[in-house]
């Protein structure tokens, strides 16, 4: 029996030694897992940040060309008024030109008809003066 205590011995002590070798490799592996989980997580956290960074970047470049077209479309918009109220200007000067031309042609046709009548009645008055005398 002493043999077989031995043997059972010395396989409790195999078993104890082989229990404690697995216990460290596990607690190596936890360890080296924990240390995989960090990098993992700072990888992902720079790689989030990077994303974040390259979305905020891309969402100033946007809000800057928004503002520009604002700006752009609010200077064309005051540029229309501007060229409407011209526009308007012109045509109520056109009115008033047109106004005063039919007003100087009728004014002409008039002094045109008063002249013709002043031709026509000193021909005629002429003519009747030297009748007059020519009878007298």
């Amino acid at each position: 029996m002493t043999d077989e205590a031995e043997r059972f011995a010395q396989e409790s002590l195999h078993s104890q030694k082989q229990l404690a070798d697995s216990e460290q490799k596990r607690e190596e592996f936890k360890i080296q897992a924990q240390e995989t989980i960090k990098q993992l997580n700072k990888i992902y956290f720079l790689l989030i940040n990077n994303d974040l960074f390259r979305w905020t970047a891309r969402v100033k470049k946007l809000e800057k060309d928004i503002d520009r077209y604002k700006i752009d479309s609010t200077q064309m918009l005051e540029k229309n008024q501007q060229l409407i109220k011209e526009i308007e200007i012109f045509k109520s000067q056109n009115f008033t030109l047109k106004e005063q031309i039919t007003k100087f042609e009728t004014d002409l046709n008039e002094t045109n008809v008063c002249k013709i009548y002043q031709k026509f009645y000193f021909k005629n008055l002429n003519y009747f003066y030297f009748r007059i005398i020519i009878i007298n």
